[in-house]
């Protein structure tokens, strides 16, 4: 009996694995667990071309335990933005990975995260990871306008990548206009709130919108290691919406035989 391999949370279903409700974050981020989607079953359908894609990466997930989140915020849109994280028996042996859909796309794109519990180096500047970010940003109907958007823009990349705890750095980013008169926009996050003398892992997101018409897109992402923090940095709350993205390497699934 093959086993299925995701994890999905809806009534009356006969199979349920391992599913925990949560909320990452704060209330611009949602992070709750799959439901059982026609998506969701061309993801796990061994015969699917989706699933072709996920196993060019590695990825088996008809054949072992997975668990499965589902990112929305309102920068999501549409789109299906999910999260794997493989169930292991030892914590040493656990991979994760994120899922990009575009609504009424052939392309799928999949975002490895870590791999035997490390996580993949240079993650938040990767090429390909960028690009499948942009391509979900150029789909959305409008541009972060308020500075509590470019929250929730930030907030929604690092969550792609794992991150659903990050906070923003500058406690007045709320009421503060992240970008300079050349339409480059720059955010700050970090993976906790930082404590004094304690070292923490830094996110610098650089945005560009060049105009209000133009979709605006991640140029560049830089994590850095601040060895400690002498003044308490307060987390951003209660903002509305969140996004994410990547860039380069998708996959075609209109194109696969």
């Amino acid at each position: 009996m093959r086993i299925i391999a995701y994890c999905v949370l809806i009534a009356a279903q006969v199979l349920q694995l391992h599913c925990q409700s949560r909320i990452g974050g704060s209330a611009e981020l949602l992070v709750k667990p799959c439901k059982e989607t026609d998506f969701l079953k061309g993801l796990t359908d061994p015969r699917g071309e989706q699933m072709g894609v996920l196993r060019t990466y590695g990825y088996n997930i008809d054949r072992e335990l997975w668990s499965c989140d589902e990112i929305e915020s309102n920068w999501t849109g549409e789109n299906r933005v999910l999260v794997f994280q493989s169930i292991a028996t030892t914590s040493d042996d656990q991979s994760a990975f994120s899922v990009v859909q575009l609504r009424k796309s052939p392309y799928l794109w999949v975002i490895p995260l870590f791999d035997h519990s490390r996580e993949c180096p240079g993650l938040e500047n990767d090429p390909h990871n960028i690009a499948a970010f942009n391509a979900l940003l150029r789909s959305l109907p409008t541009n972060p306008s308020r500075p509590a958007d470019w929250s929730g823009l930030g907030k929604l990349y690092l969550a792609l990548l794992g991150h659903k705890e990050a906070v923003a750095i500058d406690k007045n980013s709320a009421n503060r206009n992240p970008c300079n008169s050349g339409g480059e926009c720059t955010l700050a996050f970090a993976d906790r709130v930082p404590r004094a003398k304690e070292p923490y892992v830094r996110w610098t997101l650089v945005f560009t919108a060049a105009n209000g018409s133009a979709p605006v897109r991640i140029a560049y992402a830089k994590r850095d290691v601040v060895p400690g923090a002498e003044s308490q940095v307060e987390p951003i709350s209660q903002l509305p919406g969140v996004q994410l993205v990547h860039e380069s390497g998708h996959a075609d699934l209109s194109r696969r035989k």
